[in-house]
């Protein structure tokens, strides 16, 4: 479960980095981004992947994942072995179960997958404490966006 993150979907890049670096605009230290989108999209993105200035941020493109239903998944920055780790508790449901295992409703989950499935770009947002939460909250809502909270562990 990842306990200090947010997750949105995006239309595109261009949005992730925006809200990627609005998050560091607020003087909010140590706070990393991730990004799950479908393979297909990589096209033209893959430039901004590994060239631009995604990549300085976020890395080059870690690895495709293949999920039920969803098909091959590009996995970008630190959520790839949270995400496989889930993927592989996860008894049911694919990607949106293994969202279900990273922390997030299942209405929640099930949201965010059909983004992904529909075109959009999973941000995840990680941030040191929970001190950080508000200002992250507020840099996604100020996008039109509700940031998705994991749940606390029961």
């Amino acid at each position: 479960m990842l306990q200090h993150a947010r997750f949105c979907v995006v239309p595109d890049l261009t949005h992730a980095l925006w809200l990627h670096e609005r998050c560091r605009d607020q003087g909010l230290a140590g706070v990393s981004a991730s990004l799950v989108m479908s393979k297909d999209r990589l096209g033209s993105d893959r430039v901004l992947i590994e060239q631009g200035t995604l990549a300085k941020l976020l890395g080059p493109l870690s690895t495709i994942m293949a999920f039920p239903v969803m098909g091959p998944l590009a996995v970008v920055g630190g959520l790839l072995e949270p995400l496989r780790a889930a993927a592989l508790r996860a008894t049911v449901g694919g990607f949106t179960g293994a969202l279900v295992r990273l922390g997030l409703t299942t209405p929640d989950a099930i949201r965010s997958a059909a983004g992904v499935r529909d075109g959009g770009i999973l941000l995840v947002i990680d941030f040191v404490d929970e001190t950080q939460a508000q200002l992250v909250d507020a840099v996604i809502a100020a996008f039109g966006l509700r940031p998705l909270k994991p749940e606390q562990a029961p």
